[in-house]
């Protein structure tokens, strides 16, 4: 399996500028001081991303996978919507896969397609994108839950309290922000 890919990133932020300004206690419209915050939100925003191995605001993924199984794991989660699967078939062709052909199911490791013993699965040519699977992830902004909104902005405002300082003493910017972030981490198995 290779790395996922970004299709489409989101069109807005899990946290608005207003509020990370709110949480930061600043009161200036600089607009170099703006990107500075904006620039911490997405920062924030894709460590918690990467922390939980979700999407927070809705975007687009491909996955590229070397043969078509019977269960194709999806890097990104809440998937939204029925994926589209694209595969080379043995002469080296693109073939579009009925989505009448799988589920999209979730368990405790995240979301995966699944291709019933019924579904005969296709021969796919020898190369390591031979599958090709893209979803949408995420949620609309204002569904996100408020406790991962909270947790971004209690970075973003730890990233602009701090900014100048060495971060050896701590990394992370409380307890609360784990405290936060925990129950939306997902479960090993």
């Amino acid at each position: 399996m290779l790395a996922p890919r970004l299709v489409t990133p989101p069109a807005t932020r899990p946290v608005s500028l207003e509020e990370a300004k709110v949480q930061c206690r600043i009161d200036v419209s600089e607009a170099i001081e703006n990107a500075i915050i904006e620039g911490y939100i997405d920062a924030a925003t894709q460590q918690l991303e990467k922390i939980l191995d979700l999407a927070l605001v809705t975007q687009t993924w491909e996955q590229d996978f070397a043969t078509l199984c019977r269960q194709l794991r999806l890097p990104k989660a809440p998937v939204s919507g029925t994926p589209t699967v694209k595969y080379y078939n043995a002469q080296n062709v693109e073939q579009t896969f009925a989505p009448a052909n799988y589920r999209v199911l979730t368990d405790l490791e995240g979301t995966y397609l699944s291709i019933p013993p019924e579904v005969d699965v296709p021969e796919t040519f020898a190369r390591p994108d031979a599958v090709t699977v893209q979803f949408t992830a995420g949620a609309p902004a204002d569904e996100i839950p408020a406790s991962l909104k909270t947790a971004i902005l209690l970075h973003v405002a730890f990233l602009y309290q701090f900014r100048e300082s060495s971060l050896d003493a701590s990394v992370t910017p409380t307890g609360a922000y784990e405290s936060l972030v925990w129950p939306f981490k997902r479960t090993e198995v």
